[in-house]
């Protein structure tokens, strides 16, 4: 299986700037809509935007928040702040979502899981 690569900070900023324009063209349809574009999304999907914060094992880039918040702002400058808006959200809810899992699967692992011999966990009964 190959390895994906990961964008660099500057690169997704780079995204951000070069895609800026785009979304800007959208700002009266977003506004129109009460939401994102299904295009805008998309182009936020392709770019790898929702990635910045996921862990690198569940498929994401693992950067820290400073990288989500200047692609934000990159967006942000293009006239659309829904559009950016909306972006932040999405990817801070994916990376909470993305912590969460690997903190569930964490504990599941080690505190979950019965041991050798050792029931961890009730049984469901039914009847008398």
């Amino acid at each position: 299986m190959l390895t994906p690569t990961i964008p660099t900070a500057q690169e997704l900023i780079g995204r951000a700037r070069d895609l800026a324009p785009v979304i800007a063209k959208r700002a009266l349809e977003c506004e129109r809509l009460g939401r994102l574009p299904d295009d805008s999304f998309a182009d936020f999907r392709d770019a790898g935007f929702y990635r910045i914060l996921q862990p690198k094992r569940f498929g994401g880039y693992e950067h820290d928040m400073y990288t989500l918040l200047e692609v934000t702002r990159e967006i942000g400058r293009s006239g659309c702040c829904s559009s950016a808006w909306v972006l932040a959200i999405l990817a801070i809810a994916l990376g909470i979502a993305g912590q969460g899992t690997a903190i569930f699967a964490q504990w599941q692992r080690t505190e979950l899981a019965p041991r050798r011999g050792e029931r961890r966990h009730g049984k469901a009964q039914t009847g008398s």
